[in-house]
């Protein structure tokens, strides 16, 4: 009971809602958070929603150093790795175009 939490709907009146938590006992949130680092939307979804996307293939790409590799071993790293992270949130949503294609130029940089 202590991590359970309830999210309410913005149409959900504030009189209802105090109610519902003083006799629940549970606290309200406003954030859904993440599962499997997946973020539970309760929202529409932008382009800022995804850009975590983005930083992390941002991050690995700084850990590799892009001269240790040869043109093939570049091309494997984007298509086994980067293509990959990306993943789990498609199952899920559609990303926005603009977060597919900065993810190719990321990949078309890298390489």
């Amino acid at each position: 009971m202590a991590k359970t939490k309830i999210f309410f709907s913005k149409n959900v009146s504030h009189a209802l809602t105090n109610n519902i938590n003083r006799i629940s006992g549970l606290k309200t949130t406003k954030d859904l958070g993440k599962y499997l680092g997946v973020p539970l939307l309760h929202q529409r979804d932008t382009k800022q929603t995804y850009n975590y996307i983005i930083e992390n293939l941002q991050s690995k790409l700084a850990r590799w150093k892009s001269n240790n590799f040869s043109l093939v071993g570049k091309i494997t790293l984007c298509k086994a790795v980067l293509s990959k992270v990306p993943l789990c949130p498609m199952r899920s949503a559609l990303l926005p175009k603009s977060i597919c294609y900065d993810i190719e130029k990321l990949c078309r940089r890298f390489i």
